[in-house]
């Protein structure tokens, strides 16, 4: 979601660059959309039916989500690149590093998604093809959204993010830092702003006191209600709007 919001920001920078890259940012989110889709109906179909033959097919969407050659992921990024660098100036250049951090990223997040769900196929031999019918559906629509495009160029290129995010798995799996053990578990499932949360909720109301709860003899005042995230997200969102409307009047 970031890289599409980022992307579309520099089409707001260059308007002529906008046709190209609102067209690779239209095959991202489909590629994104689908491939998500396919994990989240994966894993139901994993802890229902725990076979052995579930597996690689649960593998496909996640390889394809990091960007591995011959995907959907490795024409939508290579295509979403090419649409940038038609940005002058130095915003092609740290968006094209920005998206292979982040390439990276989404390949080690893929590499732990993998290794978790392994240890819920067992040795089943059977699998139950019933409940799987809409998620083969799926993949299938995956798999055939390379495959209608010609250059062959675009769906090996920019490869190294995942190699490189591949070799950090296996060498975590293989040494298992003492550092990074320590780190299980201290993360909600699914939230990884949660340690972040306390934290932000303690600044924005260190901020509210200082502006507003301070009283003439300079102590603070307590009756002001510490303001929570949300509230701050929705003041700030709130701002932005009037600022929009504002300049479109």
């Amino acid at each position: 979601m970031g890289t599409m919001i980022c992307t579309l920001g520099l089409a707001l920078l260059e308007p002529q660059a906008a046709p190209a890259i609102i067209a690779a940012v239209t095959l991202f989110a489909a590629h994104h959309g689908l491939t998500k889709g396919a994990l989240f109906l994966g894993v139901g179909v994993v802890k229902s039916s725990p076979s052995r033959w579930a597996f690689p097919f649960l593998a496909f969407p996640a390889l394809a989500l990091a960007g591995m050659p011959f995907t959907s992921g490795a024409l939508a990024k290579d295509l979403l690149s090419l649409s940038v660098f038609e940005v002058a100036g130095t915003w092609s250049w740290v968006f094209f590093w920005m998206l292979s951090v982040a390439a990276v990223g989404m390949s080690l997040l893929m590499a732990s998604f993998l290794y978790i769900m392994r240890q819920l196929t067992g040795r089943q031999q059977t699998f139950d093809l019933a409940p799987a019918l809409p998620w083969l559906g799926l993949l299938t629509v995956i798999l055939f959204i390379p495959l209608s495009y010609d250059g062959v160029s675009s769906l090996t290129k920019n490869s190294w993010p995942i190699i490189a995010a591949a070799a950090i798995a296996i060498l975590v799996i293989w040494t298992r830092p003492r550092i990074l053990v320590s780190l299980v578990g201290l993360t909600p499932p699914g939230d990884i702003i949660g340690p972040f949360s306390g934290l932000a909720n303690r600044l924005v109301a260190a901020y509210r006191l200082s502006r507003n709860g301070c009283l003439a003899d300079g102590t603070a005042d307590r009756s002001t209600s510490p303001v929570t995230t949300s509230q701050l997200a929705w003041s700030v969102a709130s701002n932005l709007r009037e600022k929009v409307r504002n300049c479109l009047i």
